[in-house]
């Protein structure tokens, strides 16, 4: 991709069919922490649905395939991940 944003990463997910058509991202934050990257990524609730639409070892996929996308894009430590805001 031409840039790695948030956004274009979800974009190359849904293709992939690992997240759902329609999963957007609705905040992305970096912050530095105790000399650690940390990514706060907030999706809309199709990230939700998509996620407990899985069986358990679907899961583990699913959230592994994007937490190991965000962390390597931007050679960060740590994510936290919400929906509408809630974890």
């Amino acid at each position: 991709i031409s840039t790695i944003d948030a956004e274009n990463l979800t974009e190359l997910l849904i293709e992939q069919g690992i997240l759902q058509e329609g999963t957007k991202v609705r905040s992305f934050n970096i912050q530095n922490q105790d000399d650690k990257k940390m990514l706060q990524v907030d999706f809309n609730e199709k990230f939700r649905e998509s996620l407990l639409s899985l069986g358990t070892s679907g899961e583990r996929i699913f959230m592994g395939s994007v937490i190991n996308t965000f962390l390597d894009a931007y050679q960060a430590e740590e994510i936290l991940i919400t929906v509408e805001g809630s974890t």
